[in-house]
C-alpha cells in the first residue's frame, strides 16, 4: 500500500523532531557532565560562580551563563520530547478513525 503525502509528511515531521530531541537531549548531558568534571566544588563569588550544579553527592559551582546554556538545551530537548508525544498520540488516534471508518 502506497503512502499518502499527509503520511509522508507526518513521518518526515517525526524523525526530524525525533533527531532534534536526541541531539539536543545529548548535548545537554554531555555539557551537564562536561561542567560537572571540569568547574569548581566550592562557590566563587569573584567569578559569578554561585549557581550549584549537582550530580550525585558532587557540587560543581556555575556561572550564570553556563547555567543558562544548560537550562535551554534541556528545556528545548524537553519541549521537543511533549511535541513529539502529543503529535504521535493525535497522529495516531486520527489513523484509528480511520480504520474505523473503513471496516464494517
Amino acid at each position: 500500500m502506497a503512502r499518502t503525502t499527509t503520511a509522508t509528511i507526518w513521518i518526515g515531521f517525526f524523525k526530524a523532531v525525533a533527531v532534534s530531541m536526541l541531539v539536543l537531549w545529548f548535548s545537554f548531558m554531555g555539557l551537564f557532565f562536561y561542567y560537572n568534571d571540569t568547574r569548581p566544588t566550592v562557590t566563587q563569588p569573584e567569578q559569578g560562580r554561585f549557581y550549584p550544579s549537582f550530580n550525585h553527592g558532587h557540587t560543581a559551582w556555575l556561572t550564570l551563563q553556563e547555567q543558562r546554556r544548560l537550562d535551554v538545551l534541556e528545556n528545548l530537548a524537553e519541549g521537543l520530547m511533549v511535541t513529539f508525544l502529543v503529535c504521535w498520540i493525535v497522529e495516531y488516534r486520527r489513523r484509528r478513525k480511520g480504520v474505523a471508518k473503513t471496516n464494517p
